[in-house]
């Protein structure tokens, strides 16, 4: 397969990139591929939270490999990282001021694909639309590459509430985000996933017996349908012991 490059960007925090990039990054490796995982965010909880992880269990196989920029300009490291993992999943800041902004424009420009979280919440929905802008920006010089897409997460129960649905529905609406296309997969609330970071745990491997009683099932079977979302899109075909993974979740 030829190696890709995911930038998962929002220029507002809170939005879930963090928490998408690492389980994301540990379904993957599930799934059998060699990913690396690059912090471009300067609060580098992401590589915090994969070191918590390996610090608990330092052979566990499903956590991934980390890497930080050596300087503000990270286009050439992201590129070397590309040519020896199959994937590079880069987290970026969660701002648009100063440097911030240019990581992020050199993250979209090197990329295959641009994953956008997105909280289901008029202020997230009115603010994801501004970032929209920068991505397209980006798009205008390479004749609209990277693909952009949406991913909806933190929605609050699997129906949704009414107000969740409308505003998912008003974000799937055309040209409501400039044109870019919501993926069906989603990540669904709960309380366990907002304390992964302190336990260096992931979707996969939490133990809290809470969690594993009435979420796990379902958590783990987001995302192993957001990573083959993602495959199919790239057009990355899964091995048969990994496809066998995802129609089991």
């Amino acid at each position: 397969m030829e190696n890709k490059v995911i930038c998962i960007a929002n220029g507002k925090g809170g939005e879930g990139k963090t928490t998408c990039g690492v389980n994301l990054a540990t379904t993957l490796r599930l799934l059998g591929f060699d990913v690396v995982y690059y912090d471009a965010d300067e609060q580098g909880n992401g590589s915090d939270w994969i070191d918590r992880a390996l610090s608990r269990d330092e052979d566990s196989p499903i956590w991934p490999n980390t890497a930080a920029p050596g300087g503000v300009k990270i286009k050439n490291e992201i590129q070397t990282l590309q040519r020896a993992y199959d994937f590079v999943i880069v987290d970026t800041p969660g701002t648009l001021i100063g440097e911030s902004l240019s990581l992020i424009n050199q993250a979209i420009a090197v990329s295959d694909l641009v994953l956008i979280p997105l909280k289901p919440t008029l202020m997230d929905i009115a603010t994801t639309q501004n970032f929209c802008h920068v991505v397209q920006n980006i798009q205008n010089l390479f004749d609209g590459k990277p693909p952009a897409y949406l991913w909806i997460n933190q929605v609050h129960n699997r129906a949704g509430t009414r107000t969740e649905r409308a505003l998912i529905a008003d974000a799937e609406s055309e040209d409501a985000m400039m044109g870019y296309s919501v993926l069906k997969s989603r990540s669904f609330y709960c309380e366990a996933m907002a304390n992964m970071f302190g336990s260096g745990a992931c979707v996969h491997d939490c133990d809290d017996m809470d969690y594993v009683r009435r979420h796990k099932a379902k958590q783990t079977k987001d995302f192993f349908n957001l990573a083959k979302e993602l495959a199919e899109i790239l057009g990355v075909e899964l091995e048969a012991t990994a496809a066998e993974l995802v129609a089991e979740a």
